[in-house]
């Protein structure tokens, strides 16, 4: 990796978070995802029907269908973009841990700062039995994390994941 190259530090990093949480049984939840991507997919849908009908029924006959057809676009792609903002946030992982007695909600999201080499990582938990969602952060430096050939120090990595997560798990006393 190399190290001057900020998002692709990050992009390792918020990998390699993923995995952690993977690793330790919890199951990543598609949904948020799935949701954009219907959106996305319903706005293509809307502009493929406009060219189709474009097609066999050249423009004056097909006005007001493509007007139709462009304001749905419109109103798809803004509901996309409002989904995002207002509730997948600076989400990049969304798990769940399910159990006989609750089910566990898992998010992260991660924030590095221009002209910073903090990479700044958030985790928060939630049971759904205690409402209250428990978050822990964590800021660390590159320098550790990567060495002079770029390579990625994982296992070091891990040990600050493994750590974040104590914080926030259902096991630890300190809420």
């Amino acid at each position: 990796i190399d190290r001057w190259d900020a998002a692709a530090l990050r992009n390792a990093l918020d990998d390699s978070a993923k995995k952690y949480l993977t690793s330790r049984s919890v199951n990543e939840d598609f949904h948020y995802t799935d949701i954009r991507l219907g959106l996305a997919i319903t706005a293509c849908l809307c502009s493929v029907l406009a060219l189709t009908v474009d097609y066999f029924f050249p423009y004056p006959k097909s006005h007001h269908f493509l007007i139709v057809c462009v304001a749905m676009y419109f109103v798809l792609m803004t509901a996309q973009t409002a989904f995002v903002i207002l509730f997948q946030k600076n989400f990049f992982f969304f798990g769940v841990t399910d159990s006989k007695v609750s089910s566990h909600k898992w998010r992260l999201s991660s924030d590095l700062r221009r002209f910073e080499n903090l990479y700044n990582l958030e985790l928060q938990f939630e049971d759904t039995k205690q409402p209250p969602a428990r978050t822990a952060t964590m800021s660390i430096p590159f320098s550790p994390l990567f060495d002079e050939r770029g390579e990625f120090n994982e296992s070091g990595f891990h040990a600050e994941m493994k750590s974040l997560v104590e914080k926030v798990s259902p096991k630890s006393k300190k809420q």
